[in-house]
Parts: C-alpha cells; sequence; structure tokens
C-alpha cells in the first residue's frame, strides 16, 4: 500500500513537471532572416501585413503623407515595436502581437488614401544596436 502511494506522489509530480515545461511564456526569439525582406501588398481597411521570408522583426508601422507648411511629411497612424526581432508575420493593421507595445494607437484608415507600412528589424552597426528599415509595402484602400 506504501509503495502504491509513493507511485501515485512521483506520477503526479512528473505529470506537473511536464505540463509546466510544455508551457511557454511566449514565442521564442526566431532566426535571424539574412536575406531580403518583402512585404506582401496589404489591402483593404483592415489589412493584414505579412512578409518574406518568414523572420521576425522589431517594429511595424504604417504612415500616410500630409502636406504641411513644410512640404510633404508622414504621419503615422499605427507603430508597434517589440524587444527584439519577435514580430511574426502575419499582422493585422491595428492588432498588438505579443510582447510588442504599442507606439502609435491605430487611427481609421480611409478609402483613397496611399500608406506605407514599414518594417523594421534590431541590427547591430558599429557595435550599437538599432532598428533599420527591412522592407516597404505601399497600398491605397
Amino acid at each position: 500500500m506504501r509503495w502504491h502511494l509513493f507511485d501515485r506522489r512521483v506520477a503526479t509530480t512528473l505529470l506537473a513537471m511536464l505540463v509546466v515545461a510544455g508551457c511557454d511564456s511566449g514565442p521564442n526569439e526566431p532566426e535571424i532572416c539574412d536575406d531580403a525582406i518583402t512585404v506582401t501588398q496589404p489591402s483593404g481597411l483592415a489589412p493584414g501585413f505579412s512578409w518574406t521570408p518568414q523572420c521576425g522583426v522589431a517594429a511595424v508601422s504604417v504612415a500616410t503623407p500630409v502636406v504641411t507648411q513644410f512640404g510633404v511629411q508622414a504621419h503615422v497612424v499605427w507603430a508597434i515595436e517589440a524587444p527584439g526581432n519577435q514580430v511574426m508575420a502575419p499582422i493585422t493593421y491595428g492588432s498588438r502581437p505579443w510582447g510588442t507595445t504599442v507606439l502609435v494607437e491605430p487611427e481609421p484608415l480611409l478609402s483613397g488614401r496611399d500608406y506605407l507600412v514599414t518594417v523594421r528589424r534590431w541590427v547591430q552597426v558599429d557595435g550599437e544596436r538599432q532598428q533599420v528599415d527591412v522592407a516597404h509595402g505601399h497600398w491605397q484602400p
């Protein structure tokens, strides 16, 4: 009888360890892509964004041109950022993927306006970590 109780305790402990080991607090850092990234052509007023190759990126932003007294400038209508290159495609305009911070809350997209999506990655440049643009995509809903 005591041996049976011991077996059940060991089995319960092992099962709990397996469940905890199978849980993950979030996605792991994806592999780095060294190739050029291409943004799939977005469309519509709630576009989805994807890129190839399938690799993690650090930030995604959407901007539209506006005319000011200083000329044409980019007005950011939505932006997210992650601490690492962990944002994986596809993502939807206005969504907040796991582990990201919303830098600019999404504004409603307007039919007939031009929009530019920019994808950035964290890289080491001259020993310093910084974000660089790696891809762009244009569309007009």
